[in-house]
This record gives structure tokens, C-alpha cells and sequence, in this order.
């Protein structure tokens, strides 16, 4: 039943935004001082461009259960429900590179991680040329889109505020 609620959901977000539903996660794994966060980037093999784990919803996902799909797909990182935080940032964005314009409105997850542990990073997805972990700086300076550029910006100021 909650795959068809999902579905309907979906179908009237579509309708109502004239998007296609995303999800987009930002990993954080926290260092004992901010400035030195590191956070988790990939680089798609087809478009090339560095971003983070991100998609859109499967016809019967929620926001949920794309982000955590998502994260696994592209990183290998297997994760709970509990350990996403959703924020009240949407990254809206055009696609690029298609006949035509398709705009996705992407629902903005944060997850924090411990330095202690190791993380293995092992995307799944053949798409994914590398993972990896980067400064702020190198995050921004890497981010291949300005408006990733802008929802990572407001990403770190909801942060500050938490």
C-alpha cells in the first residue's frame, strides 16, 4: 500500500512542480574542528561531472529510500533511514545535455559520519569514475555546477545553525 502511496505522490509532484522528484545527499565526516570537514564527492564516467550522491526517485521511492539507494549505488556506503537528515533545502536544477529541458526538484539529505571509521567506497554503479573525500574548499572548487555550487553553500550554512 505504501508503494502505491509513494507512486501517487510522485505522480502529483510531478504534476504540481513540473520537476521530476530527486534526492541528493551530502556526506559529512567530521573532523574535531569545522574547517576541517571533509565531504564526499563523485564523478560521473558519462557526463564527468563531480557532484554528489544523487537521483532521482524511482517511480514507488519515497525522498528516503532515493537517497539511500542513491548513496549505495554511487559510493557502496549501506546505510539506515535514521542516519539521513532531511533539510529544508530543495536543489532545483535544468538538466543539461538532453534535447530537451527537463528540471528535477531534488529533496537536500545531510549525513554525518565519525573520522574514526574507516569508510570502504565502492560504487556500484558503473557510471562512477571516482569517489572521494574533500576540504570545503576543494568541494566548492570541484563542484562542476554553479547551482550544486549555491545548494552546497546553503547546505553549510544550515549546518552553522544546528
Amino acid at each position: 500500500m505504501r508503494k502505491f502511496f509513494n507512486l501517487f505522490r510522485n505522480i502529483c509532484f510531478i504534476i504540481r512542480k513540473r520537476a521530476l522528484p530527486g534526492s541528493l545527499v551530502i556526506v559529512r565526516r567530521g573532523m574535531q574542528r569545522q574547517d576541517k570537514d571533509l565531504f564526499l564527492l563523485v564523478k560521473s564516467r558519462h557526463s564527468s561531472a563531480v557532484t554528489f550522491p544523487s537521483g532521482n526517485l524511482n517511480p514507488f521511492e519515497d525522498f528516503f529510500e532515493a537517497a539511500i539507494r542513491e548513496l549505495f549505488e554511487e559510493t557502496g556506503l549501506k546505510i539506515e533511514r535514521n542516519s539521513l537528515l532531511l533539510t529544508p533545502l530543495i536543489h532545483d536544477f535544468k538538466y543539461r545535455n538532453l534535447p530537451f529541458q527537463i528540471r528535477s526538484c531534488q529533496r537536500v539529505f545531510l549525513m554525518s559520519l565519525t573520522p574514526e571509521t574507516n569508510y570502504s567506497l565502492n560504487p556500484q554503479d558503473k557510471d562512477i569514475e571516482w569517489v572521494g573525500w574533500y576540504s570545503l574548499n576543494e568541494t566548492i572548487s570541484l563542484l562542476s555546477y554553479p547551482e550544486l555550487k549555491l545548494t552546497f553553500k546553503k547546505t553549510i550554512k544550515h549546518l552553522k545553525k544546528m
